[in-house]
């Protein structure tokens, strides 16, 4: 069975189980402007990093961009900043393998933004694996064969696995989506356009 298959059908599955409580794009529908994922856990001691949970097919995701560039650029250097694709459907999968195919392939940085772009004020069709790799070759330099061998990679299947597995960790419902020091949850739908300046003051929970 090819990879492909192999992987789509766990995650029909794993989607299957979660899809009452999904809102994949950005839909949060708290009061709140934060979650605190674990009130047993001491802020005072949590670690120094804030992952976002994306997708590039979101527009709240795309809206964010510029809001958590401008933060990349201030931030403290102790605090170390993840990005992850979020799988919450099917046809999010083709964007989290061009994400992975483009990092290891050492050219996540000339095609990050610019998909972004090319999608939501481009109004470009990305969403094929074909597509992404002829984009990210002509974007980066690359030989678009080359990226579509890393999208279909082991690799890559493994890597998408494990980008489920953390979601259903953090009890995720939308992107985009911000963990705070593995503790606390926090986005645009539950934050606004102030969820940069929630990541901060959560952050500043921690005691060094």
């Amino acid at each position: 069975m090819k990879l492909t298959h192999r992987l789509c059908m766990f995650l029909s599955l794993a989607l299957a189980a979660t899809a009452a409580t999904a809102q994949h794009e950005g839909h949060d529908h708290s009061t709140a402007k934060f979650e605190d994922l674990n009130p047993k856990q001491s802020a005072a001691t949590m670690p120094p990093l804030v992952m976002e949970f994306f997708w590039y097919g979101c527009s709240h995701c795309y809206k964010a961009e510029p809001k958590v560039q401008q933060w990349l650029k201030n931030k403290p250097d102790k605090v170390k900043f993840i990005r992850v694709p979020a799988v919450m459907a099917r046809h999010w999968i083709p964007h989290a393998q061009a994400y992975f195919a483009a990092e290891r392939l050492g050219v996540l940085d000339k095609i990050h933004e610019p998909l972004f772009t090319a999608i939501h004020r481009d109004k470009k069709s990305l969403f094929a694996q074909e597509e992404l790799a002829e984009f990210i070759g002509a974007a980066a330099g690359v030989d678009p064969v080359k990226v579509l061998v890393e999208m279909q990679s082991k690799v890559t299947e493994q890597q998408l696995r494990e980008t489920f597995n953390l979601a259903r960790l953090h009890r995720l419902t939308g992107v985009p989506a911000f963990i705070v020091g593995g503790k606390y949850k926090t986005g645009s739908a539950m934050a606004g356009d102030d969820v940069m300046n929630v990541i901060d003051e959560l952050l500043a929970k921690r005691k060094d």
